[in-house]
């Protein structure tokens, strides 16, 4: 089973700490939590600008193309427990590991005080009009406790997806048909299979580049995944994040801290400005850097379901 960090507030800076500067020549350093002018947390959390006029225009239902098959949730708990073969499945009757309240402490960090995944699953339900349920993955969720509580919200049906589940045998968990025991990396489910997607304190187990492409063929058009990367700043993991093919569809959401002038950036210009920031830096790099653990949010724009 994946380690888990138990998080407190004070975990990453003092509660009287100042924000962490990336370096003096950078300007325009802002408050924690400041999002740059004309960037809003639907356009982080929903599709993106994209989204947005798809949504004002008010058309897209007819426009974006919806599977046919009769019941997905169905299709996916029958594939769920087809994974099981084979495996020696740990059950948990114990203490839950994977606390909703620590995924949203540590990406509240990111997108301000208060911020929960209920309110980022109901952007999502404003940008899938026509769909009734909302079909969604913890990506190496173990136990499935914090998909449990997103599952008990009404419309959202909560998957988990994890090599080493530990799987509740109480009333508090989900069923054995939620949880996919597959590596994120090879999932073996269809294109365009979820809404939303989370991720916490797992990436940097898995091979990152293939990762992030997984979750990005697993969104349907619309759909967003969150998640943080552990390492991001050492040298393997500057490699791996430059290697991920699907960059134009990452955003990078700067915690306490800002680089060009913003804290949300695109990963293409922010692995060129931490390639800036390495050299000016030098061997003080990952001190500087260490501290910092921005969330990764992942969407796939809506154009991928637009009919021709």
């Amino acid at each position: 089973m994946m380690s888990r960090r138990r998080l407190k507030s004070d975990d990453r800076m003092g509660k009287d700490a100042a924000p962490v500067p990336l370096s003096a020549h950078l300007p325009d350093e802002r408050k924690p939590n400041h999002l740059p002018k004309g960037i809003s947390r639907r356009e982080i959390l929903g599709a993106g600008i994209a989204a947005g006029a798809a949504l004002s225009a008010g058309g897209l239902a007819g426009w974006y193309y919806v599977a046919s098959r009769d019941n997905p949730v169905k299709d996916l708990e029958k594939f769920a427990l087809k994974t099981h073969g084979g495996h020696r499945l740990r059950m948990n009757d114990g203490e839950k590991t994977n606390q909703l309240s620590d995924y949203e402490l540590f990406f509240s960090l990111c997108f301000g005080e208060g911020f929960n995944l209920k309110q980022a699953l109901e952007v999502q339900r404003k940008v899938f009009p026509g769909e009734k349920t909302l079909i969604i993955a913890d990506v190496g969720g173990a136990d499935g406790s914090a998909a449990a509580d997103l599952d008990s919200i009404s419309g959202v049906r909560a998957f988990v997806i994890d090599p080493d589940p530990s799987i509740p045998t109480k009333e508090w968990g989900l069923s054995r048909n939620r949880f996919i025991v597959r590596k994120i990396e090879e999932t073996g489910l269809p294109d365009d299979t979820f809404h939303f997607l989370v991720s916490f304190d797992t990436l940097h187990f898995t091979n990152v580049p293939v990762a992030f492409s997984e979750i990005y063929r697993l969104l349907k058009p619309g759909g967003v995944a969150l998640t943080d990367y552990h390492f991001w700043h050492r040298p393997e993991g500057l490699s791996n994040l430059k290697a991920v093919p699907i960059k134009e569809n990452v955003k990078v959401v700067l915690p306490n801290a800002t680089l060009l002038g913003q804290n949300v950036i695109s990963l293409p210009v922010f692995l060129k400005a931490i390639d800036i920031e390495r050299e000016h830096l030098g061997e003080d790099f990952e001190k500087h850097f260490a501290m910092i653990d921005p969330t990764f949010v992942i969407s796939k724009p809506l154009e991928d379901g637009v009919k021709k």
